[in-house]
């Protein structure tokens, strides 16, 4: 074999291995949870205030690109847990399943509980299955506290004198212990427990968001920033795909390789 030969093959090696390293970086990246793209979204579940022995109604909304062979509910307490259960959709991409008031009664399987902690799992045709977000005790994305007793509507309106002054205060206050996207001030004035996520419930959200919103219009701000928006308020998400400028040092590194190995060949 002549030196020549020698050169052009790792010449060939090297671009093949340039390129390979090329293709890797420029794959856009992964988007979905896993095979399927599943998304879980709107948990909820009536009534707000459940008792022992109440029937228990969830709905969750699953979107996939993908038909899906299962939507399953799994329910727990502190001690078991009940077998996953087939969800009901009723209608498109929104699934519901009750649990039965005799199964959080004396007698029933999850009896003595305090708190009732579900999870949602989902399963694409062609895909592996996939379970909802936790934010509970590791698994669970729902924790709801069972016969809290309801504070009334308008219970934790009371007014002061120094109202207006608070409010301004308030508003600017976003300390949120449990992470359900409302500030624990406005929790406590509306009867609701700062540190359980489970009680911030969608329609809940929406109050404090608007309200929130009345107050920035009045004082001039700027829209309400939720986790939707970007940096600049857009609704559009981040481009992570590479620029021109990172293409471009990526082929000129790729060219240095080349005249190093051409001219390394020569040499010999």
């Amino acid at each position: 074999m002549t030196p020549q030969t020698s050169t052009n093959r790792l010449v060939l090696a090297v671009t093949a291995i340039g390129l390979l390293l090329l293709s890797v970086y420029l794959m856009p990246p992964s988007t979905g949870t896993r095979a399927g793209d599943v998304t879980f979204s709107n948990f909820d579940y009536e009534p707000e205030y459940p008792q022992t022995g109440d029937d228990i109604t969830f709905t969750v909304t699953v979107t996939c690109d993908d038909d899906l062979e299962y939507v399953q509910i799994n329910i727990c307490n502190d001690i078991t847990c009940l077998a996953p259960e087939d969800m009901e959709e009723i209608e498109d991409g929104v699934y519901q399943y009750t649990v039965s008031g005799d199964q959080t009664d004396e007698g029933g399987s999850l009896e003595g509980s305090e708190h009732i902690k579900v999870y949602f799992n989902a399963k694409p045709v062609d895909g592996d299955a996939v379970a909802s977000e936790a934010k509970y005790d590791d698994y669970y994305t729902l924790k709801i506290a069972l016969d809290q007793e309801d504070p009334g509507e308008g219970e934790a309106e009371a007014e002061s004198e120094s109202e207006g002054e608070q409010i301004e205060d308030d508003w600017t206050n976003t300390q949120d212990s449990d992470g359900d996207l409302i500030p624990d001030w406005w929790e406590t004035k509306h009867g609701l427990d700062p540190d359980d996520g489970s009680d911030g419930a969608e329609e809940k959200r929406q109050e404090y968001q608007d309200g929130y919103q009345a107050w920035a219009d009045a004082q001039g701000d700027d829209d309400y920033d939720d986790d939707t928006t970007d940096d600049e308020g857009d609704d559009e998400e981040d481009d992570d795909s590479p620029g021109f400028e990172s293409i471009l040092m990526v082929l000129a590194l790729i060219a240095v390789g080349l005249l190093a190995t051409l001219a390394w060949g020569r040499r010999r």
